[in-house]
């Protein structure tokens, strides 16, 4: 309420479930995949704080048909909707912070900004988890927003040789091409509009920062350009020069940052405007207590490597 700066354009509304209670039950899409149901789209209805599934229209008739007691069994105690639709066509705004999916292997990711790449519009996240996929004809994974397909990798870095030096090794990033409708957007959540960018913030400076996974936290830069060695799973070991610590806090006093945050962006305050950092990279994992140290890969990384960010 302080940040508000005025109490009058803060609302609280009770809440029954979390967003990541909410998130955590698409178990029931992979359920109804695995019968061979079709799905539409799927994802959390905030405002009803609930789970929504879309079963396309045909499948869900028979769905009806075939399973109503089991369905009812299912989900009479989630708060899950089921309902009847076509395939969605997506048209959502993407704000930096919003939770995105790897479609080939599931992984949680978060928006880090839009702007555009390669001529198209694109959003930027994490490069780790977005490695190519496949075997004999390798292709980068495609992108879900609210279980909709929204866009494809790519262009890709997060390094997983040790000892690696030069342009390769520098940074943790993805930019995905969007393929659908959706817009690409300077906006973070928390009514936040990126205005510019300021990569090489001096130690000291005051960062905020949004992750899909623990939202909105804010902390003190306490090293820069930096060596970072961390794990995604547990076959994947990145070695990435030229990234940022910062020591987080937030109003919570649990985990500053969390595993789904990577890519979130990562700002500062110059003046009144909003400047871009860069994004969500990793975090040291404590022996005790909430998660307080976060790593960032600055955005001048991926601005070289041909993304721009927007900023209106």
């Amino acid at each position: 309420m302080k940040r508000a700066q005025d109490s009058e354009h803060v609302i609280f509304e009770s809440a029954s479930y979390s967003l990541n209670y909410l998130n955590s039950l698409d178990q029931v899409v992979t359920q109804l995949e695995e019968q061979n149901y079709s799905i539409g789209s799927y994802g959390v209805d905030r405002k009803a704080n609930q789970f929504y599934v879309s079963v396309i229209e045909e499948d869900y008739n028979k769905l009806m048909n075939e399973q109503p007691q089991t369905l009812q069994k299912t989900t009479e105690s989630l708060p899950v909707r089921i309902e009847p639709g076509t395939p969605n066509t997506s048209t959502a705004q993407l704000w930096g912070g919003d939770r995105i999916t790897n479609e080939d292997n599931g992984a949680g990711l978060s928006v880090g900004i839009g702007g555009t790449y390669g001529g198209s519009n694109a959003i930027l996240t994490a490069g780790h988890s977005n490695e190519k996929v496949g075997f004999l004809s390798t292709r980068y994974p495609y992108i879900q927003y609210s279980g909709t397909r929204t866009g494809q990798v790519s262009y890709q870095r997060a390094n997983r040789t040790n000892g690696a030096t030069g342009v390769d090794s520098l940074g943790d990033f993805a930019m995905v091409k969007l393929t659908g409708s959706d817009t690409a957007t300077n906006k973070v959540y928390g009514s936040v509009s990126i205005t510019g960018t300021y990569s090489s913030v001096p130690v000291g400076t005051t960062i905020y920062k949004y992750g899909a996974t623990t939202g909105y936290s804010w902390g003190t830069v306490t090293q820069a350009s930096i060596n970072v060695i961390y794990s995604d799973g547990l076959f994947n070991t990145y070695y990435v020069n030229g990234l940022y610590q910062s020591l987080m806090q937030n109003s919570s006093g649990t985990d500053a940052v969390a595993g789904g945050d990577s890519g979130g962006p990562v700002y500062m305050k110059d003046g009144s405007a909003n400047k871009l950092h860069g994004i969500v990279t990793a975090r040291s994992n404590p022996t005790s207590g909430p998660a307080k140290i976060m790593y960032s890969t600055p955005i001048y990384y991926a601005e070289h490597a041909g993304f721009t960010v927007k900023v209106n």
